[in-house]
């Protein structure tokens, strides 16, 4: 009976996190930053790992970006690179996301796939791209809780 009161106190802070964890499967290290009124580098995700980060809103200007590249200066250079572009917005007591991802400078991922899944209620909108590139359009996302991108999942199939 304890166990069955104590388990949704303990899964709160899980559930609630607003946060986003990056899964690489692609067989090299992808760096990645974020960047809103600053830039900063987040840690690189090496291959078959995962590193997350917290997808709060600018206090600012609102609306960040994660940069990801296979270039550890990919953020400064021509290099073909990721871009999540994303808007918490923080109405109450749960965050409201708006999100997009988007090439830039070519296909990081050419010819490689990439799986976004953003939990919250309703039902939040997926991001899934067979081939390096895919839909790009602006998503939302009510009662935003966490969400995942998982690049070059093609290696996980078969």
């Amino acid at each position: 009976m304890l166990f069955t009161f104590l388990l949704p106190v303990l899964l709160a802070p899980l559930i609630a996190s607003n946060d986003l964890t990056i899964y690489n499967f692609c067989g090299r290290t992808v760096y990645s930053w974020q960047q809103g009124r600053e830039t900063k580098a987040l840690p690189r995700v090496e291959n078959n790992s995962h590193v997350k980060t917290d997808l709060s809103p600018d206090p600012v200007i609102g609306g960040k970006n994660i940069i990801l590249s296979f270039d550890p200066k990919g953020i400064d250079n021509g290099a073909p690179r990721i871009q999540l572009s994303y808007h918490a917005v923080h109405p109450g007591d749960e965050y409201e996301l708006w999100y997009a991802l988007g090439n830039l400078n070519g296909k990081m991922l050419d010819g490689r796939s990439l799986d976004m899944g953003v939990v919250g209620s309703p039902k939040c909108p997926r991001v899934e791209w067979k081939s390096g590139e895919g839909d790009m359009g602006v998503k939302v996302c009510e009662r935003f809780k966490f969400s995942d991108l998982r690049l070059c999942t093609e290696t996980l199939k078969g």
